[in-house]
């Protein structure tokens, strides 16, 4: 891992588990309600525009019963939740126990989806967890309990909804098409926006060059791709060749 990389990675932390300290100081004022519903509104604002303008609204219109379903567990309740929780234990404590998904997403799998099941020295991995997850909730006394079960419930709910993207989610078109060759990452959104990078001076793919580059290099790109998205059969091996 880059240095770059690994500062991204540390910030990326930082960002996410700083939320369950901003939580526990909005519970210390607010109702756990309000401050679900808060996220939720912040989080559809910023969200909901950029989905429209990107065009992908429109194409999740036929699966909302699917995007009600992770709505609710991936969001509405995890967050209520957290917020029910930290009103009987500390933030640092309800983020240690959440880590707990991964161990959930492997034990529902075994029922819901059985190409997700793991063996060998990861599962072993993962029983080495579920006691740590044991211990720590078990050491809490009184409400403590509460609230470390209520953290256990949301981690439940990422679980299964990871599973349920998984199994139901391959049905919903993707917004964009994208094409790696050696050198480029030329991508092409619904909208008609087009992105382009150079992976030599660019490994990172922090710039779109899209509209500097060689207009043949970007005439090339767009060929292969859309021969990629119109093959069949051997016909793609071709294709992928250019």
């Amino acid at each position: 891992m880059s240095r770059r990389n690994a500062a991204l990675l540390l910030v990326l932390s930082g960002i996410w588990g700083s939320s369950f300290l901003f939580i526990k100081l909005g519970v210390d004022e607010l109702e756990p309600s309000v401050v679900a519903l808060g996220r939720l509104v912040v989080g559809a604002a910023i969200l909901l525009p950029l989905a429209a303008g990107r065009g992908g609204l429109g194409l999740l219109r036929p699966h909302l019963p699917v995007v009600a379903t992770l709505g609710l567990l991936n969001n509405a309740l995890p967050f209520w939740l957290f917020g029910f929780a930290e009103t009987r234990i500390s933030s640092g404590l309800a983020g240690v126990i959440q880590a707990a998904a991964p161990i959930f997403t492997v034990l529902l799998a075994i029922r819901l989806d059985p190409t997700q099941r793991v063996t060998g020295t990861r599962l072993a991995g993962i029983g080495v967890g579920f006691v740590g997850v044991a211990l720590l909730v078990g050491v809490q006394t009184g409400g403590q309990v509460v609230g470390a079960l209520a953290v256990l419930a949301a981690a439940l709910c990422y679980a299964a909804s990871a599973l349920i993207v998984g199994r139901r989610g391959g049905g919903v078109p993707p917004t964009y098409a994208a094409i790696r060759t050696d050198r480029y990452t030329y991508v092409e959104y619904v909208t008609g926006d087009r992105q382009l990078y150079d992976l030599r001076s660019d490994p990172d793919q922090l710039h779109n060059v899209v509209s500097t580059a060689d207009p043949k290099v970007v005439r090339d790109l767009a060929k292969q791709l859309s021969a990629l998205k119109g093959c069949k059969g051997e016909g793609c091996r071709a294709a992928d060749r250019g």
